[in-house]
């Protein structure tokens, strides 16, 4: 067990017991007493937030358990389904060598950029025996320090480098990011929560979002329910009872309207289908699906009625596939959906790598639909 992992346990024992400490002081302090002179109330305030807490607690433990999704090695995107990764590391390497090296001897004192290289030399029209056996030579012992030569051997297409991770040494889909913390990139990453003691990604979203839609809801209930008892503790601070159920309402206070900052902040990703770190760009996010409800059935699944339960029963998708918005489609009134791959233009990884070496344009819907089992997410270690 590294830091990491162990910081993680002290931190989902800490939030279970003050969810545990809240649970008992509302229950014991407030709802009981209360059955004295009013059972009903009593009764129907007891099990509605027994009910909102075992929800709570519930999504709670499923989005620590939970694995956010990993990319697997098996991934390729689209053009590069022979490509080594291995082999693809170390062309990167190169390529990043040769482009240092030319700005050098260019004196530019900027960034460096991918610049073509100058084209391989074709045989005449006309040659002799010797003379062409010679440049037939030459092809077949490719300079491997030469990134254009090194790209051939390894089948790497002409266009703009796909996303990938040179820690991992795979490539990245769309939306994926490396994760510093848990060591791996994560499938639809949208953050490292220290207090869930793990990555939110695309298989654990849902948890984590309800985890804060049902704290929300449990902590105004308990404050709203406790509140003549609250009112009564006024009048005798000094009591066992009272301190007990003020140190709550301080701690319930506080952490409500933390919730409420960051249940609203994420019930805004959920509407615009964004994550915490696609947040930051302005307009229509490139996978919002035009309307609130289809955003809605992104994250919660396509059933309704299980939109409020911690089970991923109707959620369709495996993390590396995404259907698109065509913007097009959206200025004619159209609502026409396509699955694409998006292969990514520098950024990440692999910023210094712009446009030397093309990847293919991105296919069609019916290609991508085609293959897009492969390089499936690797379900194996989801709970």
């Amino acid at each position: 067990m590294n830091l990491v992992q162990a910081g993680g346990i002290f931190f989902v024992a800490l939030v279970s017991t003050f969810i545990a400490w809240t649970y008992y002081t509302i229950v014991r302090y407030s709802y009981l007493t209360q059955f004295e002179y009013d059972p009903f109330g009593a009764v129907f305030n007891f099990c509605v937030f027994s009910t909102v807490v075992a929800l709570l607690v519930w999504n709670y433990f499923k989005a620590f358990l939970t694995h956010p999704g990993r990319v697997p090695k098996s991934y390729r995107p689209f053009g590069y389904e022979s490509v080594d990764c291995e082999g693809y590391y170390h062309f990167l390497q190169v390529l990043k060598e040769a482009n240092a090296g030319g700005s050098a001897s260019g004196g530019s004192s900027g960034g460096a950029t991918a610049t073509a290289p100058p084209q391989r030399e074709q045989p005449p029209n006309e040659v002799g025996d010797e003379e062409k056996d010679a440049l037939l030579s030459k092809e077949d012992h490719l300079d491997l320090s030469n990134p254009e030569d090194l790209a051939r051997k390894l089948g790497i297409p002409r266009g703009p480098l796909p996303r990938f991770c040179k820690k991992c040494k795979v490539f990245k889909p769309n939306r994926a990011h490396h994760c510093s913390m848990c060591g791996e990139c994560v499938l639809k990453m949208d953050h490292h929560c220290p207090w869930v003691g793990n990555c939110i990604g695309f298989f654990n979203y849902k948890y984590f979002v309800l985890f804060l839609f049902y704290v929300f809801i449990g902590e105004w209930w308990g404050l709203f329910t406790s509140y003549n008892h609250l009112h009564q503790c006024l009048t005798n601070v000094f009591s066992c009872v009272s301190f007990m159920l003020l140190i709550n309402a301080i701690f319930s206070v506080s952490m409500a309207i933390a919730i409420s900052g960051l249940g609203g902040f994420h019930l805004y990703l959920t509407f615009s289908n964004k994550t915490t770190i696609e947040s930051g760009g302005s307009g229509v996010s490139m996978y919002s699906l035009g309307s609130l409800r289809k955003n809605l059935e992104s994250v919660l699944g396509s059933e309704p009625w299980l939109w409020f339960l911690p089970t991923r029963v109707g959620n369709n998708g495996d993390g590396i596939f995404f259907p698109l918005y065509s913007s097009v489609q959206m200025e004619e009134g159209e609502t026409e959906r396509s699955e694409v791959e998006m292969a990514s233009v520098g950024g990440g990884d692999s910023s210094e790598a712009a446009s030397m070496i093309p990847a293919a344009i991105p296919p069609h819907s019916s290609h991508v639909q085609q293959r897009g089992g492969k390089g499936g997410a690797d379900a194996s270690n989801r709970v």
